[in-house]
């Protein structure tokens, strides 16, 4: 849990009103402020028998259950159905039978100190061996997702429904893919905020930054989703991603367009001026004028930062002076007629060469989006890949030990047996272990009790529900 979030006391996590479950706001709060994986703690039994006592020695708090409180008792069936893994643990009567109904108000100095200690032990293996709550496939819950867990329960019990846990994995996958779409997305935004500087020199440079961007928003997606049947939700996020990066694209164009225009306009100022007060035309003034403008497109060239649309923008700022340009030719009197129209054949060479160059620059950076589509693609695929080959191999680990377990039962059931029945038992015992292999891939994992206690995987602060009468057994 968060270090920040403070409890004083226990807080119930689901109240019995008025014969109705009701799941408590101010639990359900600090559930989703505990973005680490939890580990639920369910303490079951009849009413004042010391659960209020054991979940607040948990929780480290001394005062528990009001002796006031109306609670009646419930029997807890079928536990063991539950809980394939059993520890015992054996606790001396802690105090004088008349106080035993103020045990959870009585200081450890008041107890019996067997007593103590055997809570103290019970405590520590609680803490050393506890494992964090998993749902199928090895999905690690944490706070806001048990919150969600509990109210899709306590929905489904409250209209009249039969809780359904695999109808409430899927409804929490839709709003945990959802926000790890929204999560990853938020990564990346922030990752090129901080990395991008438009416009840049090249277009590879842009797609480097974007392709170091998108992996780790993939990343943060695979991290924090799960079952994403036929993978929508990260097809979802590859769209956002796609778009985001032509986004990036067309404003690194329109940056460098106009770092550019900027830079022409500053640059040829002068020039324009002298052209407007007829400063080249006269004899000789065309020569003057080329002269004036090779040095300063040098000038411009020369000048960093312009980007990607450097040559463009300066293609196309010269043909929009070329009318000017020709008129002057035209009125230089120290060129012959030969002189000028081989000008103007050297003039239209020049401008078919920047085009030439100009398109074999577009179609380069089309080539260059192609095959980021392509890297792109590959890398979610290879993430999903690798997310698809964990959960294969947690799900034959839970398959595993489900068959396991159910091989040990039917030990257990036999040697519990008489020898005529083990007999019988042992006959068809290879035809029951080749029906549990072969039901083995959908077994379901074992599943815990609705918490009464919630103990989260680090130090600190821990959330602890009050035991509820009508507390149900999730299937």
């Amino acid at each position: 849990m968060a270090s920040d979030i403070q409890m004083p006391g226990p807080v119930c996590l689901i109240e019995n009103t008025n014969t109705q479950l009701v799941v408590n706001p101010e639990a359900l709060k600090i559930l989703s402020a505990i973005t680490q994986p939890v580990v639920v703690v369910a303490i079951v039994g009849l009413y004042r028998t010391g659960k209020s006592y054991l979940m607040n020695k948990l929780a480290g708090q001394q005062k528990g259950t009001s002796s006031k409180d109306k609670n009646f008792n419930l029997p807890r069936l079928c536990i063991r159905k539950f809980f394939p893994e059993k520890k015992c643990f054996i606790f001396d009567r802690p105090t004088h039978r008349k106080k035993l109904g103020q045990l959870e108000t009585m200081h450890d100095d008041e107890l019996d100190p067997e007593f103590v200690q055997q809570a103290a032990d019970f405590c520590s293996y609680i803490f050393s061996n506890s494992k964090v709550k998993t749902l199928s496939g090895g999905i690690q819950v944490n706070g806001p997702r048990l919150e969600s867990l509990v109210m899709t329960y306590i929905n489904a019990i409250s209209s009249g429904d039969l809780p359904c846990m695999e109808n409430a994995i899927l409804a929490l996958a839709q709003i945990e893919n959802s926000a790890a779409v929204q999560k990853a997305i938020a990564h990346y935004d922030q990752q090129m905020a901080e990395k991008v500087e438009l416009p840049t020199e090249t277009l590879q440079e842009l797609l480097d930054l974007h392709m170091a961007s998108e992996k780790e928003a993939i990343e943060v997606f695979i991290k924090n989703s799960f079952k994403d049947v036929d993978h929508l939700f990260q097809k979802e996020l590859a769209a956002h991603l796609e778009k985001r990066r032509d986004d990036f694209y067309k404003e690194n164009i329109k940056a460098s367009s106009d770092r550019c225009s900027a830079l022409l306009k500053d640059i040829f100022q002068s020039l324009e001026e002298d052209i407007k007060q007829g400063a080249y035309s006269k004899s000789g003034g065309y020569r003057l004028l080329m002269q004036t403008v090779q040095e300063l497109k040098k000038k411009y060239l020369q000048a960093p930062k312009k980007g990607i649309q450097s040559e463009e923008v300066l293609h196309a700022y010269l043909s929009s002076k070329q009318s000017v340009i020709d008129a002057i030719l035209q009125t230089d009197q120290t060129l012959t007629e030969k002189e000028k129209e081989i000008e103007v054949q050297r003039v239209k060479a020049e401008s078919a060469e920047a085009a030439a160059k100009m398109l074999e620059e577009m179609q380069k950076k089309n080539q260059q989006m192609m095959e980021e589509k392509e890297r792109s693609y590959q890398e979610h695929v290879k993430q999903l890949t690798e997310k698809m080959e964990q959960e294969r191999a947690q799900l034959m680990a839970e398959q595993e030990k489900v068959l396991a377990l159910k091989l040990q039962r039917v030990q257990a059931a036999r040697q519990s047996l008489p020898p005529a029945a083990s007999l019988a038992l042992r006959s068809g015992t290879a035809h029951q272990r080749s029906g549990l292999q072969g039901k083995a891939c959908s077994q379901k994992p074992e599943q815990r009790v609705l918490p009464c206690a919630l103990e989260p995987s680090i130090s600190g602060s821990r959330l602890q529900g009050k035991a509820c009468p009508q507390q149900r057994v999730l299937p």
